[in-house]
């Protein structure tokens, strides 16, 4: 990360959905590292979506 973009990721650090976007762009200079600790999040994101579907169709179907 440079330093030149640190106050612009530093203000979107809260938002998950600007850093699992940033997660998933290509970038050349990454170390393989980086790109698995991208992957890594960008799964964990996904898990997380995807109980979050899931409790909301049980919801839905026992209609509380």
């Amino acid at each position: 990360m440079d330093k030149k973009e640190e106050p612009h990721n530093a203000a979107q650090k809260k938002w998950v959905i600007f850093r699992y976007f940033n997660a998933l762009k290509y970038n050349k200079d990454q170390s393989l590292e980086e790109k698995l600790q991208d992957i890594r999040y960008c799964t964990r994101v996904n898990l997380g979506m995807f109980v979050i579907a899931v409790i909301l169709t049980i919801l839905n179907f026992t209609r509380i």
